[in-house]
């Protein structure tokens, strides 16, 4: 079987010139194994367009005119202390934040930069709480309690957390306060676990074209599955 975990290795010890190929080695061997041991996420991400790019994050979900391509930067990837199972946690992660159309609901909020860090913990929270093997610095609803002082459940809609995080941010110690997108307890100038900043590219007018696709590409994964792999699925 496959190592994820010295797919992982190769990257980050790869030459500048080697490194971009090495990545699509990895995704391609994480998108087989969860072909094999975790369907759903298998069949989503083997429809998604891989692209290489220079963002900040490792990964990211980029619009384009009629669909979102998963955006993955092998530089920023061979920063982290990833291992092959905290890989598959954050492309599952991602998938996650396509199912429940986080990019399309926050592409306007991220544009207001005292609501973008809001948004960032918010969403990663209401994923992160269904997911195991997350990179340590992974951010869940645990971490918004701390932050808040206060009892937060876990499992609620993004909308939930953003609504409390909103609230917070009013308080009059709060508005002067700098924030990290990459979470309530980090330096603003961590890197981020997963990038949110490209969802404001989104351009309004093909909106509909990327929805349509999004449907569809759901649609199309659900019906050749199993009553018992559905049922299995987050929220």
């Amino acid at each position: 079987m496959v190592s994820l975990t010295q797919d992982l290795h190769r990257v980050k010890t790869a030459s500048d010139t080697a490194r971009v190929k090495q990545t699509r080695i990895l995704y391609q061997d994480a998108v087989m194994w969860l072909l094999q041991h975790d369907a759903f996420y298998g069949r989503v991400l083997s429809q998604l367009t891989l692209t290489i790019t220079d963002d900040r994050a490792p990964l990211q979900l980029r619009p384009v005119a009629d669909e979102w391509q998963l955006a993955v930067n092998p530089a920023a990837l061979q920063a982290t202390t990833w291992t092959g199972a905290n890989w598959l946690a954050m492309l599952r992660h991602t998938v996650l934040h396509l199912l429940w159309d986080h990019p399309q609901r926050y592409a306007t909020a991220l544009q207001t930069p005292k609501q973008a860090a809001l948004v960032c913990w918010a969403t990663d929270a209401a994923i992160n709480d269904y997911l195991t093997d997350l990179p340590e610095e992974a951010l869940t609803s645990r971490q918004i309690a701390t932050v808040l002082k206060q009892r937060v459940s876990p499992w609620q809609d993004s909308a939930v957390y953003w609504r409390l995080l909103q609230k917070w941010q009013a308080t009059p110690e709060q508005q002067a306060r700098p924030l990290s997108q990459a979470g309530p307890m980090t330096n603003t100038g961590q890197l981020p676990v997963d990038g949110h900043a490209t969802w404001q590219l989104a351009d309004p007018e093909t909106a509909a074209n990327r929805e349509q696709w999004r449907s569809q590409l759901f649609t199309t994964v659900a019906a050749a599955m199993s009553d018992k792999q559905r049922g299995t699925l987050p929220g």
